[in-house]
């Protein structure tokens, strides 16, 4: 998940079956360039994975994130 308030570039890549979107950023921590891809089946849902991580960036929460990765995520409470 990006952290909030850092600046996301985005691209989409067509493929055969789809798009490719990916997002990705600088952590401020690291320094390192992250970033996430899903692969879609149409340019409405490239825009919905790109509002979700722009959205994410304002409030720290990923919708995109599964049950079971966030439970890793927070480890042994």
């Amino acid at each position: 998940m990006p952290p909030v308030g850092v600046k996301l570039t985005t691209d989409v890549e067509r493929r055969v079956d789809g798009f490719r979107a990916r997002v990705r950023w600088t952590d401020p921590s690291t320094h390192k360039r992250v970033g996430r891809v899903t692969h879609v089946h149409s340019q409405e849902e490239v825009e919905e994975f790109f509002d979700q991580m722009r959205a994410a960036t304002e409030t720290g929460n990923d919708p995109t994130v599964t049950l079971t990765d966030y439970a890793a995520s927070i480890g042994d409470r």
